[in-house]
């Protein structure tokens, strides 16, 4: 490990104590032995000098008990900082990703290209409340503005923030960038109140050529976001501060502004832990890279986590409560061998010494050497309470690594959830904006819809799932849900989408409602199950159902790397031998699995009060599972945002961790 011990060691209260008592311990052995040497006889004197050895043998079983402490320690620090600063880089970029893909599908709007181009039809009025229509959709967003090729304003999403016209570079620099994008994170007349602001652009075209007639903003309410996911992430330790790190070393973004002020600098070192002396205190510190999402990794940012050391080691009122069996922690693959060669040389010793003891009593015995005895019984009460200190320090520390395991179970699956209801938030959206697309409402509108046409609202579909790539097929249906174009499968077109939902779907007249498919299979997902998140497609007065649109959840995929994401890892980022996860319904079938030894839409054989959690609720236990050990962490799904809050959808899934132990 990379850190000196002696830069931690005094910040560690029971190494600390267990230090000090065999220290005392080892000094009364020291002056017992000598009072021995002084009274005994010759043949007595070779047991002192035996026992001097001995003192050399406990001396060095303390340092190498005090090494194993703080080792253990700094692993369950380690363990947390590292799984902590990792979520924090990848939530973000996975919540990055998503607007990426915003920017480059809302750029084509055709209403907004229409505008831009000077079609008289449309007002700017109009593109307005297109705009709230769409935040109201998209709540990341604190605002969207449209530019003209020379940065004057020409509509904007949250008019109680003036702006006429803007001078920002990333604006020209989009129109002349080949690039699908352009992602910028600055201090910004844009959003001028903000001491910097993260947004996306990207160019506007012409409705009959490519040449660019504007620059479309998204506005990420970035703040806010940093907010969340510091509540969710929140550490153990609640002096902790957790971060975000630009490429040069400035804290952009932090949970505590006194410790990681905006715009302070971090050396930037990655894979391994470092402690460092800032602010007159000192601090554990970690840095991670994202993992990346789709091949994307977001604005070079790096996750970081600064836990004081004066509060690290201090006890755990969450872990204290843990009872751990000694049967358990006896037959645990995760004790260390140091640890387990500690007890047996300190039984070892106890064993050498008490022969000692017993020897030097029966020459005391036969040679009569009555002050001997004293002081053999004073040996022996030494010997033993030592052996019993260097026992219970061993012991309590074993029983932490499998507590910590047992905590860190459940943080895992409560990382998975987030992640889960993160996700599915984005689909919630996208099925209700893609719905108000011109091209879907135009076509079915149509009293015939044609060959011609249906190829038309494929190609749309087929660009959009080029962009959001979570989706196996995206499907847009007539109002008998008859389908009518397709984004892959062009062999579903003509074929009846059915279920529940899309009666409830085609029977809707609210544009912020959605509606989703129980998890099940389908013939639009090979069979498997999914979801399948749809909402209504309106005609141009908003008066009459036309339609819908269906969105084929990847699920398999897009849960299954979730979960695999959250699984413990080691020290060179390999995965715990034997850990898995799966996701669950409140039945307890199973709806995702980190292993292909579990099957989706089978029951798992668990007892099912841990599916009687309630919304956002959580426990951890030891079970046994096919004759091993395991830390079991379940977390029942919370919502992110107003998904699964707000909004009418409830669907409580649950995450299981469980980590070999």
């Amino acid at each position: 490990m990379d850190y000196e011990l002696s830069s931690v060691i005094s910040h560690m209260p029971i190494v600390q104590q267990y230090r000090s008592e065999i220290s005392s311990l080892t000094k009364k052995l020291a002056q017992t032995t000598l009072t021995g040497k002084v009274s005994s006889i010759d043949a007595a004197r070779t047991l002192f000098n035996f026992m001097d050895e001995t003192h050399g043998r406990f001396n060095k079983l303390e340092e190498e008990m005090v090494k194993n402490l703080v080792s253990e320690n700094m692993k369950k620090v380690i363990q947390e900082a590292s799984f902590k600063s990792q979520a924090l880089i990848d939530m973000l970029v996975r919540n990055l990703f998503e607007r990426t893909a915003d920017v480059g599908f809302l750029a084509t709007d055709l209403m907004i290209r229409k505008f831009c181009t000077g079609s008289e039809d449309i007002s700017r009025d109009d593109i307005e409340y297109r705009l709230n229509e769409y935040v109201a959709k998209y709540s990341i967003y604190d605002d969207v503005i449209i530019f003209d090729k020379s940065g004057n304003v020409l509509a904007k999403q949250d008019r109680t923030k003036d702006l006429l016209k803007s001078t920002e570079t990333a604006l020209f620099d989009t129109i002349v960038s080949n690039e699908r994008y352009l992602e910028n994170y600055k201090k910004t007349d844009i959003q001028p109140f903000k001491r910097s602001a993260l947004f996306y652009t990207a160019k506007i075209k012409n409705v009959n050529s490519s040449e660019v007639v504007g620059v479309l903003c998204l506005c990420f309410k970035f703040r806010l976001e940093m907010e969340q996911i510091y509540k969710e992430l929140e550490y153990s330790i609640k002096e902790s501060v957790l971060a975000l790190v630009d490429s040069k070393g400035h804290v952009i973004s932090s949970n505590n502004e006194k410790i990681a002020p905006y715009g302070s600098n971090v050396t930037l070192e990655f894979d391994k832990v470092s402690v460092k002396k800032m602010y007159n205190d000192t601090y554990i510190m970690k840095l991670s890279k994202t993992r990346g999402y789709q091949n994307y990794f977001g604005p070079n940012w790096y996750g970081l986590i600064m836990i004081p050391a004066r509060y690290a080691f201090k006890k755990n009122q969450e872990l204290e409560k843990i009872t751990i069996p000694k049967t358990i922690v006896d037959a645990s693959s995760r004790i260390s061998d140091g640890l387990k060669k500690l007890k047996t040389n300190s039984e070892d010793i106890n064993e050498d010494l008490s022969d000692v003891v017993l020897n030097g009593e029966i020459i005391a015995s036969k040679e009569r050497i009555y002050s001997l005895i004293p002081v053999l019984d004073n040996i022996r009460k030494i010997n033993e309470y030592m052996n019993s200190t260097f026992i219970k320090s061993i012991d309590d520390v074993q029983k932490t690594v499998i507590a910590t395991i047992v905590n860190d179970a459940k943080s895992l699956a409560s990382l998975a959830v987030s992640l889960m209801d993160r996700n599915l938030y984005e689909r919630a959206n996208n099925c209700r904006w893609w719905s108000m697309a011109q091209t879907f409402v135009d076509t079915l509108s149509k009293e015939n819809i044609e060959k011609v046409d249906m190829e038309k609202i494929s190609r749309v579909l087929e660009y959009i799932n080029s962009l959001y790539t979570a989706y196996a097929d995206i499907m847009v249906i007539n109002s008998k849900s008859e389908i009518v174009g397709c984004s892959k499968n062009k062999s579903f077109i003509g074929k009846n989408l059915n279920g529940k939902f899309v009666g409830q779907m085609l029977g809707n007249n609210n544009r912020q409602r959605y509606f989703v498919s129980d998890f099940e299979p389908t013939d639009f997902y090979s069979h498997k199950p999914t979801y399948i998140f749809s909402s209504t497609i309106m005609d141009n007065m908003q008066t009459k159902v036309i339609g819908g649109i269906a969105l084929v959840f990847d699920a398999e995929n897009e849960f299954k790397q979730i979960l695999i994401d959250v699984l413990p890892k080691d020290e060179n980022g390999n995965t715990y031998q034997g850990s898995f996860a799966l996701f669950c319904d409140k039945e307890g079938r199973i709806v995702s699995s980190s292993t292909n030894e579990y099957k989706i839409d089978t029951l798992f054989d668990i007892n099912k009060k841990y599916f009687g959690l309630k919304k956002g609720q959580s426990v951890s236990d030891i079970v046994s599972l096919n004759g091993s050990n395991y830390a079991l962490g379940v977390v029942c799904s919370f919502g992110y945002r107003e998904f699964k809050n707000e909004d009418k959808y409830s669907n409580d899934i649950f995450c299981l961790v469980f980590i070999k132990i």
